[in-house]
């Protein structure tokens, strides 16, 4: 059985598959760390500008836009993050 959560499906996932198809289970690593922290930092500066609904600030903001981005990155600078992955991690 499939757990759903509301308002989560699985776009995220097949996107990520789609990310790995295309280019290559090494982006995947890559793509899932910088969306992470795209989001992040974008929700940072959104935070403030969200209203209160009942004193607590709610707020949807959707995962794949940043995944895109973060596989955009990788689609046109891989090799240079490639270089970049190899030296801080000792690969």
């Amino acid at each position: 059985k499939v757990v759903r959560w509301p308002g989560m499906g699985w776009g995220d996932a097949k996107l990520m598959a789609m990310v790995g198809a295309f280019l290559g289970w090494k982006s995947l690593i890559f793509v899932l760390l910088a969306g992470s922290l795209q989001g992040i930092v974008y929700s940072l500066f959104a935070l403030p500008s969200m209203k209160k609904e009942e004193g607590v600030r709610r707020a949807m903001i959707p995962f794949g836009p940043f995944l895109v981005l973060a596989a955009l990155e990788w689609f046109f600078f891989a090799a240079q993050i490639d270089t970049l992955f190899q030296r801080v991690f000792r690969l």
